[in-house]
């Protein structure tokens, strides 16, 4: 984290991005935060997702990605945790306020806060965020018990040589496609570029984080008074954009590093699966190269197996399964856990 001084300077950069009173760039307001406090993912080379050996398959045979629905996920939190610390932070802003266009930006985002999607121009809807997790460590204990036997982490590399974006169709619309075109031939125009933001779980930085983004919307009503509904509209996008970043400390084990998808469009391009006795939303997304065309060589450089009792025999079995899908080039990029845990 940097110190008081250099956060000072950095956020006046920020509110010099609002300089337009009609419209205010609210989107770069995030992408500077996100700079401020190291959410982006740099000089990363390789992000490992964790799945189990029926998913490993799957993303191995079909070249795609179950995103799942976050609302659904292990932390029964989810979304509402940077919420609740944001909504505590605005009160105590409203109990020193006057009844002036301060006090009712800061009484609009409370309201705001209390519904399920932003008031913006890029909505976001708590209901409708989908979102795929990696981490950078492919040897993590907690990971492998979670996963138990049959766990595996797949390595994806990059080789621009960070990790900016992957680019992704949905695959339903991708199989589409496909039928009227070669993919050699498929122009990039519904492809899906996500990028890697690093999950946020301390509360002091979440509380830093939401102080930097009210403060904005401050000055940006001083300096541009009776423009208060649009101050909300747009600072409210950032707010919900960042509660989907935001999980509780418990989970920092995680280390997770997390691609978002905000869907709001076709109902018919999201599936339900069951597991752990409830129907889990996910949309199936078709893994492509920055042409928005299929791999012709699958970017992976490391594919670990959990630790356990038959850690041999398991990763005899993934290797003779790539060598018979025409992943031979993969084959020796199996290993086996460095961790002594006797699954």
């Amino acid at each position: 984290m940097e110190d008081d001084k250099d956060m000072c300077v950095n956020l006046s950069n920020l509110s010099s991005i609002l300089e337009h009173p009609v419209f205010p760039d609210w989107m770069s307001v995030e992408i500077e935060i996100e700079s401020i406090y190291k959410l982006s993912v740099n000089n990363v080379q390789c992000l490992y997702h964790y799945t189990s050996l029926e998913g490993f398959q799957s993303i191995m045979q079909k070249r795609d990605f179950w995103i799942s629905n976050i609302r659904y996920m292990n932390d029964s939190h989810e979304f509402e945790n940077g919420k609740t610390i944001c909504k505590e932070i605005i009160e105590k802003k409203l109990g020193r306020a006057g009844k002036d266009e301060i006090s009712q930006y800061l009484y609009g985002l409370l309201n705001v806060c209390n519904q399920k999607a932003s008031q913006g121009f890029h909505v976001i809807n708590s209901k409708d965020i989908f979102s795929l997790s990696f981490c950078n460590n492919g040897d993590i204990l907690t990971q492998w018990q979670f996963y138990g036997n049959e766990g595996i982490a797949i390595g994806f590399e990059n080789s621009v040589g960070s990790f900016d974006a992957i680019t992704f169709m949905n695959e339903d619309q991708y199989d589409d496609e496909i039928e009227e075109m070669n993919p050699d031939e498929m122009l990039p125009h519904d492809e899906i570029r996500l990028f890697p933001k690093r999950i946020i779980y301390r509360d002091d930085e979440k509380i830093e984080i939401f102080e930097s983004i009210l403060e904005m919307g401050i000055n940006f009503i001083k300096k541009y008074p009776g423009n208060v509904d649009m101050c909300i509209e747009g600072i409210s996008d950032v707010l919900f954009y960042y509660f989907a970043l935001m999980k509780d400390e418990h989970f920092e084990h995680e280390h997770e590093l997390r691609f978002l998808h905000y869907f709001n469009k076709d109902n018919r391009r999201i599936h339900f699966r069951k597991r752990n006795g409830i129907l889990l939303p996910y949309i199936k997304m078709k893994i492509l190269n920055v042409d928005c065309r299929p791999h012709k060589v699958f970017p992976i450089a490391d594919i670990v197996v959990a630790p356990s009792s038959q850690k041999e025999y398991v990763a005899d079995s993934v290797k003779y399964f790539l060598e018979k899908s025409g992943y031979e080039y993969l084959v020796d990029k199996v290993r086996i856990s460095e961790i002594p845990y006797r699954n």
